[in-house]
Parts: C-alpha cells; structure tokens; sequence
C-alpha cells in the first residue's frame, strides 16, 4: 500500500530537483515522470506516488520540463544517489525527516546521505564549535543526524540557552586529554598515553552566574576523570587575581575531582591576560618533564580592548617559546564567542610555527580547539503575517 505525505520544502530544494532531473535527461538518466493519460490535453504534470509528496513548489519548477518529462518514465528512486543527494542538499532539517516518512527506500537513502544532515548541523551549530570538533562529535554520536538530534534535543530542553550536547563535550574533552595531535593515516587523536600536563583555568569572575559556575565545575570534573592517570593537572580559578585550586602535579582523581566539586566563585571581574600569565608560572614547573603541554581557557571571553595586546603577548610566550596546546570553552548569558574562537585560531598558528613534525604524528591546521558549552539564546519574535 502506497503512504505519502506533503512535504513544504524551499524554493531552493525545488531548483535541486530540477537541476538534477534536466543533468540526469542530459546524461541519457531516465529521471522524468510518467504523465498520467487523462492530464495530457491540459499538459499538466503529475508524479509518481513518491512524488505526490513533495509541495507546490517542487512541482512548478518542474513545470518547464513537460516536453523532457513525457519522453521517458521512471520514479524518483530510480535516480542514482548523487542525483537524489542533489536534489534534497537545499532541504531543511524538517523537509528531510519527513522525506524519510515516505516509504523505506526514502528512507534507506537519506539515511545514506551523509552530507546533508552535515549542512544542517553546521548551518545551525557551527558558531558554536570548530568543524573538525563537530566531525569528531559526529563519529561519537553515531552520524551526522544522530549529533543533530541530540543537539536538538538540548536545544528543546533548554528553551531559551544553547546547550552543548555530551557528543560534543566528549569530542572537546578527547582533544583536549589527546593535546590535539592527529595521526598523518587514521586522523584520529594520539597521545593519550599521558604523561602531559594540562593546566585548566576556570572563569569565577561576577559576570557568571551561580548556574553556569557549577556547569563549568562539571566539565572540569568530567576532563580530569578523562585524563590519563600519569599527566599532570592544574586548576586556577580567577578574576582581577588567581587562586591556584591544584597546584600543577600528577593527577590524582578522586581528591582532585573532590577539590573541584566543592570549589566557591571567587566573583570580581575579568582579567584574562592575568590568568594566562599564571598558567606560564604553573608549565614553567613542568619543564623538562613532558614536551606536552595544554591549556584550557573557560570563560565568558568579556575582555577590554586594552587587554588584547597583553594577551597576544601571553599566547605567544605559551604557544611559540612552551609549545603549549591552547583551547577555550565558551560559558556565560553574553559569552564572546568571536573573541574566544578567535584567539584559539591565532594560538593555533602560534603553536604551528614553533612546533614541527614528531614520529608518525604531525601538527595539525587545528591543535586547539573551540565549543560553547553554554550561552544565552537570542529572541526572535515569531513571525506574524501583517
């Protein structure tokens, strides 16, 4: 038995379609549609029942093809896949669950199609993270769609904040534990046999709330629990000054986790450069012990414009002269993402020219990384027809 349904896809999807349709008549495809007998004196065209779905703009854009149409016949999931993944790569995430609901070959086949649901999480999900911490995300989550579904399910629980979902968090924390360094052949993460040391600088100025300040302590428990047992761990906590809460040594989980956990906000305001320095001091101890270094910026990036020359200066004494690994987490109701994201990319070259090519690793065009764990949404009043 034979199910559609109406399917209201962009002005952009129907052109797709069309593309693809006029590419595969070119190409000797039989891609058009049978003309029902009793249409063909009005020269209208009707679909197969696949296509009966599809809303009145697809049909219109087919509308100038009835001459190509009436010579051959055959149904849409006839295409090859590169044509039927052209026609849907301008479809909304809503337009291409709802053309998996058609029958089981639609749905076998964007199933198959990566890509778009690739473009769907990085046109609503890419300010957020960096595209390769959302590729890796998408291999933890178990596929694009999958990554998308959870990120909108945290987006649905949390109404009026953007949430990074666990995929993510997970993706971040692995690059973090794995001090960026990519495998030439796998592309996968090495170096999380330990022995590095990560320097974590958490954000207790009064322009984080009481709720963020406790997601924050989170994530810091969550990294600490995914880092090897031999690397060595430092928490500073800031504002205008710094409190160290581990002073840099071996990791030990349960006491540092507990430390963690019961930390109080310090509240004043932000000083970035100050921490930055601080994290210096703290690396300066490891020297000698371990060429892998990391830091971890969790702030809402509120920073003066008279602070950026300092802290240029910083990020270049970490990455270029202490090859330290630099990456942030954006956190806050007003957290400055362009500013955070920014200077991961600037420590990023830093880290690029003072380092090199070590065994069968090499450093990557992105060692650090950046994700916003949380942030105000704006509103945006729904849209009412004058």
């Amino acid at each position: 038995m034979q199910h559609s349904i109406r399917l209201d896809v962009s002005e952009a999807a129907a052109a797709g379609l069309q593309h693809a349709l006029v590419v595969g008549n070119q190409c000797g495809i039989q891609t058009s549609i049978p003309v029902p007998k009793q249409q063909q004196q009005q020269q209208k065209l009707h679909a197969t029942p696949e296509l009966e779905a599809l809303s009145p703009p697809v049909m219109e854009a087919l509308s100038p093809l009835p001459a190509a149409l009436e010579s051959r016949s055959c149904s849409l999931l006839s295409l090859p896949d590169e044509l039927l993944f052209k026609c849907v790569q301008s479809m909304q995430a809503e337009d291409l669950a709802a053309m998996e609901r058609v029958n089981r070959e639609l749905h076998s086949a964007m199933m198959r199609d990566t890509e778009c649901w690739r473009q769907c999480v990085a046109e609503r999900y890419e300010a957020v993270s960096s595209e390769r911490l959302l590729s890796r995300a998408a291999e933890l989550a178990g596929g694009w769609k999958r990554l998308f579904a959870e990120l909108e399910k945290k987006r649905k629980e949390n109404k009026r904040w953007i949430t990074a979902c666990q995929s993510l968090v997970d993706a971040y924390v692995e690059a973090v534990v794995n001090f960026g360094v990519v495998d030439e052949e796998t592309h996968g993460n090495v170096g999380g046999d330990g022995g590095g040391s990560v320097v974590v600088l958490l954000d207790g100025s009064s322009s984080i709330s009481d709720e963020d300040f406790d997601i924050m302590k989170s994530f810091c428990v969550q990294l600490l629990r995914a880092a090897p047992e031999n690397t060595q761990v430092c928490v500073l906590q800031f504002n205008q000054t710094v409190v160290t809460e581990i002073a840099l040594a071996r990791l030990d989980v349960d006491r540092h986790v507990a430390i963690v956990s019961d930390l109080h906000q310090i509240m004043g305001s932000t000083d970035i450069p100050i921490a930055l320095r601080n994290a210096q001091f703290a690396l300066r101890n490891s020297e000698g012990q371990s060429s892998k270094r990391a830091v971890v910026l969790v702030s809402d990036g509120q920073v003066r414009d008279s602070e950026n020359e300092a802290l240029h200066n910083m990020i270049d004494v970490l990455c270029e002269e202490m090859h330290a690994v630099f990456s942030a987490v954006g956190i806050g109701r007003d957290v400055d993402e362009k500013v955070l994201s920014e200077l991961v990319r600037y420590a990023d070259n830093k880290t690029a020219a003072g380092n090199g090519v070590c065994g069968a690793a090499r450093v990557g065009p992105e060692r650090g990384a950046y994700f916003t764990l949380r942030k105000w949404r704006e509103y945006r009043p729904p849209y009412t027809v004058p």
